[in-house]
């Protein structure tokens, strides 16, 4: 995405983290549950990177 819009890159690069959840815990018997911190903090990363990418679509008429 950040090769398609440069200006993404600063959004998308403290969502990297988010990558690991993506696998880690996919399946039971998982390392550990993520608390309820790290579970907020994970769901602000995406939210940030959502509101990013949305701003920067089209709006349909």
């Amino acid at each position: 995405m950040a090769r398609i819009d440069p200006s993404l890159a600063i959004a998308l690069e403290p969502a990297g983290a988010l990558s690991r959840y993506a696998w880690q815990f996919r399946y039971p018997g998982a390392p550990y549950e993520p608390d309820e911190e790290e579970a907020a903090l994970g769901l602000t990363l995406a939210r940030i990177v959502e509101n990013e990418i949305v701003k920067r679509l089209p709006i349909l008429p």
